[in-house]
This record gives C-alpha cells, structure tokens and sequence, in this order.
C-alpha cells in the first residue's frame, strides 16, 4: 500500500494515514475498539511521535480471554487525554 490509507488490523483495531511500502509512514491515527485513539507521525511502521486518549474500563462478569470479552459488561469507564 502507498499514499493515504485506512487498514484494519485482526484486534480491529483501525489505522487511518499515510503509508510507504505497506508500513505506516507519516501521518496517521490508530483507533482502537474501546474508543481509544492514537495520532503519531510514523516511520517505517514505527511510531516516531504522537499523542492519544486511552480509555480505561473495569470489567464485570467473567473473564475467559481477549475474544470473548465482549460477554462481560463495563462500567466505571474513564477516558484520559493529554
């Protein structure tokens, strides 16, 4: 891929910018399924500088791995920016 792109990982986590040789490179944003974001200047795939918002959840309900969180429910979520 070459130029401005959007790519969605198998996390589903998405990343919208510019891209060099199928690797991000330059401008661009990761945003992450629990609404957290991430904008960084990038070089051969590797984040140069950047700034995001993490949001953080405790979870409730039982806990059988990463795919099947979607069966345990948040509350007290907060979102931290810079």
């Amino acid at each position: 891929m070459e130029g401005h792109a959007e790519y969605i990982l198998p996390t589903e986590t998405r990343y919208v910018g510019e891209m060099k040789d199928g690797m991000f490179h330059g401008q661009g944003t990761l945003y992450f399924p629990s609404g957290s974001r991430y904008d960084a200047i990038w070089e051969k795939g590797l984040a140069i500088k950047g700034s995001g918002d993490l949001s953080l959840c405790i979870w409730k309900g039982p806990w059988r791995g990463h795919d099947e969180s979607e069966s345990c429910e948040a509350t007290n979520c907060v979102t931290l920016s810079p």
